[in-house]
């Protein structure tokens, strides 16, 4: 429970500076890190014992899927801030 919780709280964190950038109107990176931030939270659900077995294969496919979009748009933004 206590690797879940700290998975969840790293997943705000992220999510918490998603909203600074796009304060900062960074739209890119706050793409990225509301990505990161799901990915985080949804693992985190999904290794939960209290989650229902039904609801662990969507949590398990939505992590995958924002866990590329993070990876995707970070070397987005490598590449495009290099130039």
């Amino acid at each position: 429970m206590k690797k879940e919780f700290g998975m969840v709280i790293i997943g705000g964190l992220l999510l918490l500076f998603g909203g600074y950038e796009i304060y900062m109107k960074d739209y890119m990176e706050f793409a990225m890190y509301l990505a990161a931030g799901v990915a985080f939270i949804s693992t985190a659900l999904s290794m939960m014992p209290q989650v229902n077995e039904p609801l662990k294969k969507p949590l398990t496919v939505i992590s995958w899927v924002t866990i590329a979009m993070a990876v995707f748009l970070f070397f987005y933004l490598v590449r495009s801030e290099a130039f």
